[in-house]
């Protein structure tokens, strides 16, 4: 037991574990399907959002074994991501292109 009475952790020797991430995981099969039946268009934007997911600019949720993706709250809007550095305009532009979205922004700096 340690000083402070929390429990020590078990010595083991095994090798340091690997985090995987099912998510990312998931979307890059999604990728790697897409790419095997030449659906390049759907594979640079899946490969463009899985950028984002794993930049943090993007919660993803599972429905009906479809992934949805979300801005999370703490990255607040795009604009403000762009501003404060979280996010390259050029990734979110290039995001857009992609998906053939249009960039516009209201009076609250919400794109």
């Amino acid at each position: 037991m340690m000083e402070d009475g929390t429990q020590t952790p078990p010595e083991t020797d095994a090798p340091d574990a690997q985090i995987i991430d099912f998510t990312a995981a998931a979307i890059e099969q999604r990728l790697k399907s897409c790419l095997r039946e030449g659906k390049e268009h759907e594979a640079s934007i899946l490969s463009a959002l899985l950028e984002g997911y794993e930049l943090g600019m993007w919660d993803v949720e599972w429905r009906d074994g479809e992934p949805y993706f979300s801005a999370p709250d703490s990255l607040g809007s795009p604009a403000k991501a762009i501003e404060n550095g979280k996010v390259s305009d050029e990734w979110l532009y290039e995001l857009l292109r992609l998906t053939g979205g249009a960039l516009t922004e209201d009076d609250d700096g919400a794109l």
